[in-house]
């Protein structure tokens, strides 16, 4: 699905959306593209075929899509696999267990965004 959004997606994508719009997502992903990216495959809101085709219109190179895809399931996973031993192991309500599970998310997210953060800084600092 990337690889056909990539070669094609754009030019029959924009026959059905507002340039303006598109515009405007493309602006927003490049802000945020590894974030975004990668809430997307953790939390199932859309399936992974729309997610893989918004990456390939969008300015995301396969080699980082690849290694965001890969470390978002293999995440979601291991959450899903070991959840209900896990809630079983301490007794855990469903409330609880939906509470533990969107804190490990969260923790994620802050030392995702933490990384990519720090990446950007040693970036401008090594300009001066």
């Amino acid at each position: 699905m990337f690889w056909t959004a990539r070669i094609g997606g754009l030019k029959l994508v924009s026959r059905f959306i507002k340039e303006r719009h598109l515009d405007k997502y493309q602006k927003y992903m490049e802000r945020n593209e590894n974030s975004i990216l990668v809430l997307l495959f953790v939390i199932p809101l859309l399936p992974d075929e729309i997610i893989c085709v918004g990456a390939g219109m969008g300015g995301v190179s396969f080699k980082k899509f690849l290694g965001i895809a890969s470390i978002s399931k293999i995440a979601t996973s291991l959450l899903l696999a070991y959840s209900l031993s896990f809630a079983n192991a301490l007794s855990l309500s469903g409330l609880q267990l939906l509470l533990v599970v969107s804190m490990a998310i969260g923790v994620f997210y802050s030392v995702f965004h933490f990384y990519k953060r720090r990446k950007e800084a040693i970036r401008i600092f090594r300009k001066l």
